[in-house]
C-alpha cells in the first residue's frame, strides 16, 4: 500500500509542469538587454515572464552584473550562450 502511494506520487510530480522545464540560455546581448529593463525599473519577476525564463535565472544575471557588462564592452559576441 505505501509502494503504490509512493509510485502515485511520484507520477504526480513527475507530470507537474515546473520539473519538465529545460532552462533557457540567454546570449550575452539578451541579458544585457535584461540588465536594462531592470535598470528601468522592470521587477525581476516581469523580465523573467518576458524573457521566457525562471526568476532565479534573471537574479543570476543581476548579481554577474560586472561581468556581463565588461565582457560587453570588451567585444563580446553578442550571439554568444553561456552554459554552467
Amino acid at each position: 500500500m505505501r509502494l503504490e502511494k509512493a509510485a502515485q506520487f511520484i507520477t504526480q510530480t513527475m507530470d507537474c509542469e515546473g520539473l519538465s522545464k529545460i532552462k533557457k540560455v540567454l546570449t550575452l546581448e539578451q541579458r544585457i538587454l535584461v540588465l536594462k529593463k531592470i535598470d528601468s525599473g522592470r521587477s525581476v519577476k516581469e523580465v523573467a515572464t518576458e524573457f521566457g525564463c525562471g526568476i532565479t535565472q534573471i537574479s543570476g544575471i543581476k548579481r554577474k552584473r560586472d561581468s556581463l557588462v565588461k565582457q560587453w564592452e570588451d567585444g563580446g559576441r553578442a550571439d554568444q550562450k553561456f552554459m554552467k
